[in-house]
């Protein structure tokens, strides 16, 4: 969509005296909705499997510290 958005803008869609302004503010959305999508940007989990966010905590731990001669997880 930012993509289109810029395209609008080069493309002389917006024409006439208010032209910079219409540049400006199409791009200017072009930017917000860029930024909203970094700012959601989920690097913690997967979207399919969301509760697999803690699976390197839990690995780590158990790594850690003295071992055992047997280790069960379930």
């Amino acid at each position: 969509m930012p993509l289109c958005i810029a395209g609008f803008a080069d493309s002389g869609v917006a024409a006439g005296p208010l032209r910079t302004t219409s540049v400006a503010l199409l791009y200017g959305l072009g930017l917000a909705l860029v930024l909203q999508f970094a700012l959601k940007f989920n690097v913690r989990s997967f979207l399919t499997w969301e509760y697999d966010a803690d699976t390197r905590e839990i690995v780590d731990r158990l790594g850690a510290g003295r071992r055992p001669a047997a280790a069960r997880v379930g």
